[in-house]
Order: structure tokens, then sequence, then C-alpha cells
């Protein structure tokens, strides 16, 4: 079974419509992108992984842990 990302999306009586949206939005990325890497991480054990492929991956981690500052951030708006 593959490795899935779970955020969980507490509300408060200080979330709103928009922020309740924009944590949606963010997770969903979080998780494609983390499908993405696991995906990526099958292939290159069996068949490697180039230059490219690696640059691919890192730029995905970083946007993976941009992401989930930013669904942090959310959380702390009052």
């Amino acid at each position: 079974m593959a490795w899935q990302l779970r955020l969980p999306l507490a509300m408060n009586s200080y979330d709103t419509p928009d922020s309740v949206d924009a944590a949606l939005c963010l997770r969903q990325e979080i998780e494609k992108l983390t499908q993405e890497q696991s995906e990526a991480l099958k292939t290159a054990t069996f068949v490697g992984m180039t230059a490219e492929e690696a640059k691919i991956y890192d730029a995905r981690r970083r946007r993976i842990t941009e992401l989930v500052e930013q669904l942090r951030g959310l959380r702390n708006i009052k």
C-alpha cells in the first residue's frame, strides 16, 4: 500500500470559507505531488533516475515543503 499524506483540516470559529477552500486546494496539490513522488521512487528503484528526473524530483519535494508551510500558515491565521 502506498504511503499517503493525511493532513487534518481542523475547523474552528476562525475558519472562513476562503481559508477552508484554500486549505483544501493545498491539500489536494500536496497529495497529488506526494503520489508523483511515490511513483518516481518506485520507478527509480527498478530502472534508476536520470539527472533530469532527479531535478524534477527535488523540485517537487521543495514544492511540497512550500505547500505544507502555506497550509500551516492558514491554520495560524486567526
